[in-house]
């Protein structure tokens, strides 16, 4: 428990100094402070830049360190387009009200799928409580001013995740999930528990 509120003390902290930056007119984005880990994985090692099954922050889709929208050119948040889907764990429980928007092209062997969900800061404080309860191992974390990401991890199996203030609507967020297997090639669908 000492855990987790050290780590989103730490997360809101990086996302407080970073509007500070911002608001004092820096002219440069801020950089990423350390890379995320999840049981000795680092987001490197689960998606090495320029490995044929890897993933780069190109894979992400973009948008690190722009913060969240202005009200000019903010967008609403899309609809959604069905249920999860079948490769996301059903022990890896989103909040309440996330709907799924869009099914992205895979990357090796790695899912990746956007969703709407609740705010940056309640994305975090849910995931802290509720995915290592359930297996998950998540990594050190990383925050900008409207973002967060995170590593985690579980038997064979692991992602990361980014969400970030992307609509007008300040009470929702985009959430990015890639998801697959550990492993050199995933072969089998991932473990999930009644739980």
């Amino acid at each position: 428990m000492a855990t987790r509120r050290r780590i989103l003390a730490a997360v809101t902290a990086l996302a407080v100094v970073g509007g500070l930056v911002s608001a004092c007119g820096s002219s440069s984005k801020p950089q990423a402070t350390s890379p995320s880990t999840a049981s000795g994985l680092t987001t490197s090692t689960l998606f090495p830049a320029g490995s044929q099954g890897g993933l780069s922050s190109a894979s992400f889709g973009g948008g690190f360190g722009l913060g969240p929208p202005t009200s000019v050119g903010c967008q609403q948040s899309p609809p959604s387009i069905g249920p999860a889907p079948a490769w996301l764990p059903s022990d890896l429980p989103l909040p309440t009200g996330t709907v799924f928007v869009n099914q992205l092209a895979d990357v090796g062997a790695y899912h990746r799928a956007l969703f709407v969900t609740v705010g940056t800061t309640d994305f975090v404080r849910y995931a802290l409580a509720q995915w290592p309860p359930k297996g998950w191992t998540l990594g050190r974390g990383d925050a900008e001013r409207g973002e967060a990401e995170d590593s985690f991890a579980k038997t064979g199996y692991g992602g990361a995740f980014r969400v970030r203030a992307a609509y007008c609507d300040v009470g929702r967020s985009e959430l990015l999930i890639v998801f697959g297997s550990t492993s050199a090639v995933a072969t089998t669908a991932p473990p999930t528990s009644a739980g």
